[in-house]
């Protein structure tokens, strides 16, 4: 599933894709970590663009391709990432930028953000 995911927002978003963030060589195991964080990193700063909406529609698909791996990466990598920018501010707003099948997820992983911030603080 690594490969297809990767592969897949290659193909999908060729223009903002991390080619220089990546190096097939080196046997990488993180590189769909990486590319998930970047990807994150893009809605953030982007969040009123179409290619954001794009983005969060094909996160949605590759979290429900039932791939325990791909669903925890993206939690994990993605969702973390926008949810420790964002927080709680304007939630309603953020949540409804979000497809519907994934905004649930979302939520449970801005509380455990929320959470290890308080933790942390």
């Amino acid at each position: 599933m690594k490969t297809e995911l990767e592969q897949c927002l290659r193909l999908r978003f060729p223009e903002i894709y991390p080619y220089g963030l990546i190096s097939h060589e080196s046997g990488d195991d993180c590189i769909v970590y990486r590319l998930l964080r970047h990807f994150g990193q893009y809605c953030i700063g982007n969040l009123e663009e179409r290619q954001t909406e794009e983005i969060l529609i094909v996160m949605n698909e590759l979290y429900h391709s039932k791939d325990l791996f791909c669903k925890n990466a993206i939690e994990n990598e993605f969702l973390s990432v926008i949810a420790e920018n964002l927080g709680t501010v304007d939630l309603m707003t953020h949540l409804n930028r979000i497809p519907a099948t994934l905004q649930l997820t979302y939520i449970k992983v801005l509380l455990e953000t929320l959470k290890d911030k308080k933790a942390v603080g």
